[in-house]
């Protein structure tokens, strides 16, 4: 339970206002509340899990440096989307992908997450020899709880600021990920 405990207060404290929180809040903004949820799960849960399982494999064979840059890309291309495509009020207004919401939420915090602070924690406490079943339970308890306050946040800005305006606001908070992930 200890290791859980320490887990999940570690990763809370570090993701409090944290890029991963932004970033839920601006996908909440643009997609329905259950897409978002099980999307964030479904990534933060890959990355942790990646993390905790092959922490030594990871460290050894790929570059954490690669890893961010390609996450800063994708952060950019986010970003320049929602400058690039007008919103049709006629239809759904939420986003959609050719993968489907669900997908590029998952995707878009799994790569968004590759090599942060927070993955390099999870790595860490079971580099320490904690149990890595209890880390990850403690690590994506504490980042779905810091996302669950940011779609919270997201979702009272959704009816109170114009669509364009929160697109654009959207698109330059991705571009500005992506430009300080470089």
């Amino acid at each position: 339970m200890q290791t859980i405990i320490s887990s999940f207060l570690l990763i809370f404290l570090a993701e409090m206002g944290d890029k991963t929180q932004f970033l839920a809040l601006i996908l909440a903004t643009k997609y329905k509340l259950k897409e978002v949820i099980i999307g964030i799960t479904i990534g933060i849960l890959a990355n942790h899990g990646l993390a905790v399982l092959l922490a030594y494999f990871l460290s050894s064979f790929i570059n954490i440096g690669i890893l961010k840059i390609v996450a800063a890309f994708m952060f950019l291309i986010f970003g320049l989307e929602s400058f690039i495509f007008k919103l049709d009020d006629d239809e759904n207004t939420d986003m959609k992908s050719k993968f489907g919401a669900i997908l590029t939420i998952a995707v878009c915090f799994f790569v968004g997450e590759l090599g942060d602070k927070t993955q390099i924690t999870a790595m860490s406490i079971v580099f320490t020899g904690k149990n890595p079943l209890l880390t990850l339970i403690g690590t994506t308890s504490a980042m779905i709880c810091v996302s669950l306050f940011g779609i919270f946040v997201g979702k009272i800005l959704k009816g109170r600021i114009p669509k364009n305006i929160m697109k654009k606001i959207s698109g330059i908070c991705f571009v500005y990920f992506g430009i300080d992930a470089l």
